[in-house]
Parts: structure tokens; sequence; C-alpha cells
């Protein structure tokens, strides 16, 4: 029951047994607690006795996961600052609940990272994919008409038509001169050119 040696400061007399091999009385674990339930070492400051479990692997009672919070719910560190315990939930993956994101916000409206200066919680939509609400381009505005950086001081929101493709308005082919399918681009071009220019001085009636 007890080998030679083991009476020492490690371990008392007979204690050396199936529940505490030599060297496990230590201020690891008391005399007594190596079972199934704590192996060596798992009484520390990490994991009270008889804390590891299926619930709760050694280490995980740290600041970041009290005792019994790792579960399919909790794993390791996700109760930080970024996760409250049990958030981790098919809404909210690690780390989503940031300045970026509140908890619950991961939905298919709004992946992570999508609430900056550029798009707002939600916005994310076939509409408005990631970094399109820009100075170039509103909110709602990629559509059709205008795709991601469309939106210039060369190309004005909605101006990709059948008379002019995207990139077109330059100094060399205002608004509606490219019309390589347009026969009578002479006075479309200038019934779209005086157009534009009617809007710019906001006389939008006069433009149909």
């Amino acid at each position: 029951m007890c080998p030679i040696c083991v009476n020492t400061e490690l371990c008392p007399v007979g204690v050396n047994n199936h529940l505490c091999p030599i060297g496990v009385n230590i201020e690891l674990c008391p005399i007594g607690v190596n079972t199934e339930l704590c192996p060596i070492g798992v009484n520390i400051e990490l994991c009270l006795t008889g804390v590891n479990t299926g619930l709760c692997h050694i280490g995980v009672n740290i600041e970041l996961c009290p005792t019994g919070v790792n579960t399919d719910l909790c794993p390791i560190g996700v109760n930080t600052e970024l996760c409250l315990i049990g958030v981790n939930t098919e809404l909210c993956l690690i780390g989503v609940n940031t300045e970026l994101c509140l908890i619950g916000v991961n939905t298919g409206l709004c992946p992570i990272g999508v609430n900056t200066e550029l798009c707002p919680i939600g916005v994310n939509t076939e509409l408005c994919p990631i970094g399109v609400n820009t100075e170039l381009c509103p909110i709602g505005v990629n559509t059709e008409l205008c795709a991601i950086g469309v939106n210039t001081e060369l190309r004005p929101i909605g101006v990709k038509t059948e008379l002019c493709p995207i990139g077109v308005n330059t100094e060399l082919c205002p608004i509606g001169v490219n019309t390589e399918h347009r026969p009578d681009f002479h006075a479309l071009s200038l019934r779209v050119y005086f157009c534009v220019r009617l809007k710019d001085f906001r006389q939008q009636s006069i433009c149909t």
C-alpha cells in the first residue's frame, strides 16, 4: 500500500494508493482528490477540487470561464469582454460581439465586421454589400444602375444606362455619348447631356 520513501512532505503514511500516487498530496491536490474527476495538478487556481468533469476541463475555470460553463454553448475563452457566457451560439461566434457587431447581430443580414462606418447593422442585403456605403455610393445605391465605386465625380448615381456603360463619362465621353448600339446618339446624347445639366441646377421637372 505504501512503498518506501512515500512518507514525505508530499504524501503521509498510507496515502499512496490508487487514489493518491506519490507526489500527489501537494498544494495542487489534497489527499484523496486524485480520482477520475481530478487528475494530478488539476486542483490549482485554475480548477477547484472535483471541477474537472465533462463540463470543465483542466484550466477552464479561470477568469474567462467560471466552473461548469464550458459546454457546447461556451468553449474555452468565450466568456470575455467580447462574448458573455452562453452567447456563443449560431448567432454569435467567438469575437462577434465587438464594437462592430452587437450580440446576435451575426445573421444572414449582418456578417462579422459589417457594422462599420461603411455599413450600419442590417444594411448588408442584396442592395448594399460590404463597403458599398461610402462617399462614393450611399446605402442602397448598389443596384443594376450603380455598382460599387460607380458614384464618383465622373459618374453620378444612376448614370449607367443603355447609352453609357460604367466609366464612360470622362472628359472624352460625356454622359450619353457612348452609344455604340444607338444610331441616333446625337439627339439622345444632347438630350441626356442637357437633362443632367438641368438636374445639376435642380430643375428636375424639365428633365423627364
